[in-house]
């Protein structure tokens, strides 16, 4: 068992610097777009590439929820939904909670500057 996780931690450690630095590289090319869009993108890309799911039922191991998805639906004759429902589900239950919140910061920064 100690085997198989061996180079696990370190393998999720560069898949996690690799998309911090794809996240970088997005806002970085999207900087003349509007905030509140360039960053629902950076968003979406952090759900879709970030969220894990266990690779296999029954194993420990985690992996992104967008690759097993990928591999199960059009290689592993598995179902596309073990990992694209919930995939699915946390994408929508984010960008649910980041739109709301970008409203309301740009009420109160509406408001705010009326009174200054």
């Amino acid at each position: 068992m100690s085997e198989l996780f061996a180079g696990y931690t370190t393998a999720w450690a560069l898949y996690a610097l690799g998309l911090v630095l794809l996240l970088a590289a997005q806002l970085w090319l999207l900087r003349g777009w509007s905030l509140a869009v360039s960053c629902a993108l950076a968003l979406s890309l952090a759900v879709l590439l970030g969220w894990p799911i266990e690779a296999y039922p029954g194993e420990p191991a985690l992996a992104p929820a967008l690759w097993v998805a990928l591999f199960e639906g059009l290689l592993g004759g598995g179902s596309f939904a073990r990992a694209g429902a919930p995939l699915a589900t946390v994408w929508v239950g984010s960008q649910s909670l980041y739109w709301p919140l970008m409203l309301l910061l740009w009420l109160l920064r509406k408001l705010l500057w009326r009174r200054s």
